[in-house]
């Protein structure tokens, strides 16, 4: 499944088809039907379906990634600008309740911002090497 990818309706029916071969070995596909769910609701409030790509070889290297995993990717450039998952775990981890179902994200800053030496309203400047 790792290699399969590209367009939302290509990637959930490559998929649905990896899943549908390991059957009869009890493999749940409610991943995939998870996420054609989320597409299904992005394309009904309007999110052209040319505007983002399925990719199930994306992994992360932070262990508490319990389920998928995704970039925020500008179009105009490829930049990663943001990303984030699913993290069942974590909560439990970091001394909360053990149970707790967590998906989250975070944008690349450094990314989203331009570099530059033009003052702020407070006196510093946006260029973190100035200050």
């Amino acid at each position: 499944i790792s290699s399969a990818g590209g367009s939302a309706e290509r990637a959930i029916d490559a998929g649905h088809s990896v899943f549908r071969s390991y059957e009869a070995k009890s493999v749940e596909p409610a991943a995939i039907d998870d996420l054609s769910k989320i597409v299904e609701g992005a394309l009904s409030a309007g999110v052209s379906e040319s505007s983002f790509e399925i990719d199930f070889g994306l992994a992360r290297e932070i262990t508490y990634y319990t389920g998928m995993v995704f970039d925020l990717i500008r179009t105009s450039d490829g930049a990663v600008i943001g990303g984030g998952g699913r993290y069942d775990n974590l909560v439990g981890e970091l001394g909360g309740p053990s149970i707790i179902s967590a998906r989250g994200f975070a944008y690349n800053l450094d990314t989203i911002l331009p570099q530059s030496n033009t003052k702020t309203d407070a006196g510093s400047t946006l260029d973190p090497e100035a200050n």
